[in-house]
């Protein structure tokens, strides 16, 4: 579909900017995220999958706002990359059900709500992401611990047990 192919087209960008897109000032500070105005035309075009040029404005519009959301969570570029993709196909599979009103609650607002529920994500796959390295880690000392244990206790030659009178912890005979 068309929302598959503008998807693919972004999943390389955005990278981060060292500034904010143009036209928005603040550096880092969120103030400009209360310049981007959701056109209600823009909503109803988004329930068309197929609309590319409606999905592509979606993107360029509000990709920086959640990249931006996703970095000050902690995120690394690639994760925040990756929490930008989620969020829009998110939206893409949720848009029919999101009723526009803003008394109740604005969209950009829900989309927010979607966005963190994907960095939430993101947190939890990189703690068992490292819960597994720590896992693997372990049990890889672990097992060098054994082989070392093992070949640290060298056989004795039978020669040893006959001077000593016994063998395998019994007295033999001589």
């Amino acid at each position: 579909s068309q929302l598959n192919r503008v998807m693919n087209e972004q999943h390389t960008a955005p990278k981060r900017p060292a500034s904010p897109a143009p036209g928005i000032s603040g550096g880092d500070s969120p103030a400009w995220e209360d310049t981007i105005v959701t056109r209600k035309t823009l909503l109803k075009r988004l329930k068309n999958k197929d609309d590319q040029a409606s999905w592509q404005e979606f993107f360029d519009t509000y990709w920086n706002l959640i990249y931006r959301v996703a970095a000050k969570a902690g995120l690394s570029d690639a994760d925040a990359q990756e929490v930008v993709q989620e969020t829009v196909i998110s939206v893409a599979h949720k848009i029919d059900g999101f009723v526009y009103d803003p008394a109740v609650c604005s969209f950009k607002t829900w989309m927010l709500r979607l966005t963190r529920w994907r960095i939430l994500n993101q947190l939890e796959r990189r703690r068992r992401d490292q819960e597994l390295i720590r896992y693997s880690a372990s049990v890889s000392a672990d097992a060098a611990t054994k082989t070392a244990r093992s070949s640290a206790s060298p056989t004795r030659p039978a020669s040893t047990w006959r001077k000593r009178g016994t063998r395998n912890g019994r007295a033999t005979s001589t």
